[in-house]
């Protein structure tokens, strides 16, 4: 049996309202990818429920450079550490 191919979704936006990445996170997981959603969580983020594994970075910034900066940096150290074989 082959292994399971893992995917990670890598958005920028709060994971809470995002539903477009939920369909396709779903059709990534209906594809036989263990999928996980990264993305940022606000002070009035609610919690995030899905079917499939999420990641929540807190960042020191909220716009503009710096936080762009310092979500690129916190998304490549989470890829390091995580094999995957899709990033989307």
């Amino acid at each position: 049996m082959p292994a399971t191919r893992r995917a990670i979704v890598a958005v920028t936006n709060d994971l809470a309202t995002d539903n477009r990445v939920d369909r396709t996170c779903g059709v990534l997981e209906d594809l036989g990818h263990a999928v996980e959603l990264v993305g940022r969580v606000l002070p009035q983020s609610p919690p995030v429920e899905r079917s499939y594994a999420t990641r929540r970075f807190r960042l020191w910034f909220r716009k503009g450079a710096l936080f762009y900066a310092a979500y690129n940096v916190r998304l490549f150290l989470h890829l390091l550490v995580h094999r995957v074989q899709l990033i989307v």
